[in-house]
């Protein structure tokens, strides 16, 4: 069971792209807010996930004072869900207006940095979960990265875009407060 949120924020010009789970409880494909978002979410695979109401709070886990923020709904998967949401990659976009994306017309230009963050609780640490990073596909073809215990272990990894693990320590149950930093080069990002 994976369980992630962010903060409630108005957007002020300076973030690109923004998802508070500020939703009613029910199917994940009548929710569509948020900006920077090309569509509203999309069950992939497995039993379908859901919003619900409640708080998902990071006390120790989580930057002082973020808690505050993060009173919100959220995204409850079981059973082998994955749901996803792609982010706008048109040229009249957030990331296209600030020179974010690609030849390829991808997140992605050489030079660029995005910072993603989140919050993330496993409710079963044994069983498997991942925050997951893709480009144009939403199944395990288009997969570049992800943060959660897609190991033989119990321990929570960041699955980088080589396929390699960093081991971040074990797995807890507990909400805990992640920020991924992608640098874009020309060759292979880190």
């Amino acid at each position: 069971t994976l369980v992630i949120e962010s903060p409630t924020l108005v957007y002020d010009g300076s973030s690109l792209a923004y998802e508070g789970f500020n939703y009613n409880p029910g199917a994940v494909a009548n929710q569509n807010g948020g900006f920077g978002w090309g569509g509203a979410w999309t069950n992939v695979t497995g039993n379908a996930m859901y919003f619900d109401i409640g708080n998902l709070l990071g006390y120790s886990n989580a930057p002082a004072n973020y808690d505050a923020h993060s009173q919100g709904n959220h995204l409850c998967g079981y059973g082998g869900s994955r749901v996803g949401r792609l982010l706008d990659c048109s040229p009249s976009g957030f990331f296209g207006q600030n020179g974010y994306l690609n030849a390829n017309g991808d997140i992605g230009a050489a030079g660029k940095t995005v910072y993603v963050s989140f919050l993330e609780q496993s409710a079963m640490p044994a069983s498997f979960y991942e925050f997951e990073f893709h480009r144009g596909d939403y199944g395990d073809p288009g997969r570049i990265a992800g943060v959660g215990n897609d190991t033989s272990d119990n321990d929570i990894h960041f699955r980088m875009p080589s396929g390699n693990f960093l081991d971040l320590g074990p797995g807890d149950g507990g909400v805990n407060f992640y920020v991924v930093r992608i640098d874009f080069h020309g060759g292979n990002d880190t």
